[in-house]
């Protein structure tokens, strides 16, 4: 055997045996319980943080002047057209009088 890790052990071929059967089936449960436990601790992390999610007030401030100030010339635009259809459509109307 190798005493450093940089000694090359000998040139013995190791012996290889198949798994049993036990070994197999334990192992498979093992990582099916793993898989269980991964997913049961997911859950229970998604469902602690809906009750208490974190809050970043400043970034929530942040984002409503850019949405806010962002949205202005859309909402201005939106708000010229809507008056001058109004007025062709009132216009008619006032001619009776």
């Amino acid at each position: 055997m190798a005493e450093t890790p940089f000694q090359i052990k000998g040139t013995q071929p190791e012996s290889t045996e198949p798994p049993s059967i036990f070994q197999v089936l334990s192992d498979a449960l093992k990582r099916a319980l793993a898989g269980v436990q991964d997913y049961a601790l997911l859950s229970v992390r998604a469902l602690s943080n809906l009750a208490t999610g974190p809050v970043y007030a400043q970034d929530i401030v942040q984002q409503m002047d850019v949405i806010g100030v962002g949205s202005l010339p859309i909402i201005l635009l939106c708000g010229i057209f809507i008056g001058a259809v109004t007025v062709l459509q009132t216009g008619s109307q006032f001619t009776r009088f």
